[in-house]
């Protein structure tokens, strides 16, 4: 007698399915985390499974690692150095999913692994700043033991690669420049290899981030087709005390040129309607960013807005109940000038 042993794979083929799996996954990973991005199909629901290479791969009644609305999962925790296989299926309805995707396979940054500096950035109202380079040492070390390494600066690649003129970062470093191009050098003090990593130092004047005040909302009371507007009185709004600036957009601001020169009597015409005006306001470091948008209308009568609109039916010349302030009086009520809960009712608008 003869006998002989072989593998069979046996493959599961939907014919014309209308559920189908998503595609196109790619990954970004790091020594314990994993974040993965599919292309949308049909679905906007997905089931996902994340195993360690070598373990099966889920079938239909597997019960899968989780599942999002949306076509992006991110696990933690992971193993570093470490082969995973992720899968993800489609959910098109309560009783329909799709087949698993192919497995995509991805591998975790080493255990010991060194990692990446960031520009560091001040604020500074005569243009020098000083900054603490040591700010970037954990961040460089990412999972490295630093009892193992060393880590110094330099102001040019040449003297980091040869460990020549290191700056001293037992004080602050001081520069004018803005950008200034740093460079940092890794050692290892066992084997006395070096890895060289570039970062900037970035001086700013002004913050970055914009605060939004609420609309200034003014009529043309003389019908002359201009409304004017006191910018000044935004100052009530603002928590701090600086001096104001005006401009019409976002580079003038940034670069304090072009300000309005005339705020107390800035004029929009009604035709405009609205425009945005940027307030910068003068303070010791980075001065603050503000956005005010200014709304004219042309008609001085409350009454000529939608939620101020007088109703026909009860109390002429009295704002209906139901649209004052858009508020539901009625769960379920669908309110609105001509669409009312719950007879519909005619408004006047002067």
């Amino acid at each position: 007698d003869c006998s002989s042993v072989g593998i069979v794979n046996v493959f599961v083929v939907q014919c014309n399915p209308t559920c189908l799996p998503p595609a196109n996954i790619t990954a970004s990973v790091s020594a314990n985390t994993a974040e993965f991005i599919w292309t949308q199909t049909n679905s906007s629901m997905y089931e996902v499974f994340l195993g360690l290479a070598g373990t099966p791969g889920p079938i239909q009644s597997t019960v899968p690692t989780g599942s999002t609305i949306g076509t992006t999962y991110s696990f933690t925790g992971l193993q570093c150095s470490s082969v995973y296989q992720f899968y993800v299926r489609s959910v098109c309805n309560a009783n329909e999913t799709s087949l698993w995707s192919a497995p995509f396979t991805i591998t975790t940054y080493e255990c010991n692994s060194s990692g990446q500096p960031t520009d560091l950035i001040q604020c500074s109202d005569n243009g020098s700043a000083c900054f603490n380079l040591n700010d970037n040492n954990n961040l460089i070390l990412g999972t490295l033991n630093p009892s193992e390494y060393s880590i110094t600066y330099y102001t040019s690649q040449s003297d980091a690669s040869n460990g020549a003129n290191p700056i001293n970062t037992t004080q602050p470093f001081c520069t004018s420049l803005s950008p200034t191009l740093m460079f940092a050098r890794l050692l290892n003090l066992t084997t006395n290899q070096a890895q060289i990593f570039a970062f900037q130092l970035i001086i700013q004047t002004v913050s970055q981030e914009v605060t939004q005040l609420p609309n200034m909302i003014q009529c043309d009371d003389n019908n002359d087709g201009l409304v004017t507007f006191d910018l000044t009185t935004v100052q009530t709004q603002i928590s701090n005390l600086g001096s104001l600036t005006f401009y019409v957009n976002f580079q003038d601001a940034l670069a304090g040129t072009n300000p309005i020169t005339n705020p107390t009597a800035y004029n929009l015409t009604v035709v405009g309607n609205s425009m945005s005006i940027v307030v910068r306001v003068d303070l010791q470091g980075c001065d603050a960013l503000y956005n005010l948008v200014l709304v004219a209308t042309a008609n001085c009568n409350v009454s000529s807005t939608c939620i101020n609109a007088n109703s026909l039916c009860n109390a002429l010349g009295a704002p209906f109940v139901n649209t004052q302030n858009l508020s539901i009086n009625e769960p379920g009520a669908n309110y609105g000038c001509l669409n009312t809960h719950p007879n519909p009712t005619w408004f006047y608008l002067p």
